[in-house]
């Protein structure tokens, strides 16, 4: 029986993880009975305090309390349909006012905009919730602009197969509305230090975003800005399906597993380039924070980005093992604001799995993989970057491969074979687009030859990506 306190404390922990899985597959019909959860908690923290004595029953009943809390989070996270929530008007036309509050999500023939409401038929204030409104691709949209307009609002619906209203309900989305019928465009009506923040990162992206585009060929540029900016369809679909079946997908999008596997090769790349450990994490560190500001922030990428300086900090102190419980408590901490994360988050789930994998498998790889190739007589910088390189692709790769396997339907057989191949170019890569955005953004005349190393790279990445494809 476990009696240490930290042992319980993380077991408690893992027992929250688990309420929350189970509700998340509990039917509505019972999930959403939240004041029974939360009646069965507090009998079970009573009865805790009944039994001072025993401790095999004060241990069980601590779990037990933590996963009926843990139903309880999960269904207070649950839409409420009530008059002042916009998708209590779902199935109707009405008039909106709104602000864009996201980044448009410009597709190849419509835009996205995640619009939260301020008031409904002009006489409806104070409704909470956001919109997915699509639209077409003209007039251009932008973060901080007031809309109203007149659609029908409409519950999303599962399509193919794929579960949209799960997906979108992450992001408290409960409504759509397509193409509405624009009545006025406000540009830019938030007044406050955060809308300003975002307004002027959005603006830098775009700017990055031009400058990029007019510096590479096509396919090189929107690898660029994939990798850079998370324009994740700026790829064509068959660049994307070569990306997918050569096991390469994560290096051209911003997720956990990029991330993971971005910071943990640039820390290695950096001790290798002469930096000691302390350096290196605070250089990385700082990157990581850099590229997540660069980006605008958004909560995927935030989110990646603290299991990512989980792992820099396992890395700095040696000790990957350490860190695991702190990326357990990083987990359930999002889970707390979030409950829905935890099955219906690829990110999330790509992000705790990868640093998970990192932490665990990679140490056993690198102790195989050392006496395969004896690399304790030819022990040198080099071999040390190249078999770390190996060792984290492979730990990465083998414990998300159930995750993309469920979710995608296929696992890259080759994916060992073109990450060797690719991913030690990565911190390459990232150094010289960095290097060329500054110079390019400074000396916006010679940008085509500030881009040429970073250039050589995506089209080899590119070749290698269609060629094991």
């Amino acid at each position: 029986m476990i009696n240490n306190k930290s042992k319980i404390f993380f077991a408690s922990l893992l027992v929250f993880l688990f309420s929350i899985f189970v509700a998340s597959f509990l039917p509505q019909k019972i999930i959403r009975h939240d004041l029974i959860f939360f009646a069965l908690g507090l009998f079970c923290l009573a009865l805790f305090f009944y039994f001072p004595k025993s401790k095999k029953a004060r241990i069980t009943l601590i779990f037990f309390t933590v996963f009926f809390f843990g139903c309880w989070r999960y269904s207070i996270g649950l839409p409420k349909n009530y008059p002042d929530r916009i998708w209590y008007y779902n199935g109707g036309e009405h008039k909106i006012i709104g602000v864009i509050v996201k980044e448009p999500d410009i597709r190849q023939t419509n835009q996205k905009l995640e619009i939260k409401v301020k008031t409904v038929d002009d006489k409806i204030k104070g409704v909470k919730g956001k919109i997915l409104v699509s639209v077409d691709l003209y007039p251009v949209f932008a973060y901080g602009d007031e809309l109203e307009f007149i659609c029908v609002l409409r519950a999303p619906e599962k399509y193919q197969g794929f579960s949209y209203d799960r997906y979108l309900a992450r992001y408290d989305i409960y409504s759509v509305c397509y193409y509405p019928k624009i009545l006025s465009h406000n540009q830019f009506v938030e007044n406050n230090i955060t809308a300003k923040f975002y307004k002027n990162i959005y603006l830098f992206k775009n700017k990055v975003r031009l400058l990029i585009n007019s510096s590479l060929n096509k396919n090189e540029s929107d690898f660029a800005r994939a990798i850079i900016l998370g324009d994740k369809r700026a790829l064509s679909v068959e660049v994307r399906e070569n990306f997918s079946k050569s096991g390469l997908s994560h290096i051209a999008v911003i997720s956990g597993l990029h991330i993971s596997i971005i910071v943990a090769l640039l820390m290695f790349f950096l001790i290798f380039a002469g930096l000691n450990r302390n350096s290196a994490f605070y250089a990385s560190g700082f990157f990581l924070f850099l590229y997540i500001i660069l980006i605008g922030a958004p909560a995927s990428a935030t989110r990646a980005g603290l299991m990512g300086f989980l792992l820099l900090l396992s890395l700095k102190i040696g000790r990957l093992n350490k860190i695991a419980n702190s990326l357990l408590l990083a987990a359930v901490i999002l889970l707390l604001i979030n409950p829905r994360l935890l099955r219906d988050d690829i990110g999330f789930q790509l992000s705790f799995l990868a640093v998970l994998g990192i932490i665990y498998i990679y140490p056993k790889i690198k102790r195989v993989l050392e006496k395969i190739f004896v690399f304790k007589k030819f022990k040198n910088n080099f071999s040390i970057f190249i078999i770390n390189t190996i060792c984290i692709t492979l730990s990465a790769q083998i414990i998300t491969a159930p995750i993309l396997l469920y979710n995608f339907g296929t696992v890259s057989l080759i994916a060992p074979v073109s990450n060797i191949l690719v991913l030690w170019l990565l911190p390459f890569l990232l150094i010289s687009l960095f290097a060329a955005i500054v110079l390019g953004l400074i000396f916006p005349s010679l940008s085509a030859l500030f881009f040429l190393p970073a250039g050589f790279i995506l089209k080899y990445i590119l070749f290698i990506a269609e060629k094991f494809s």
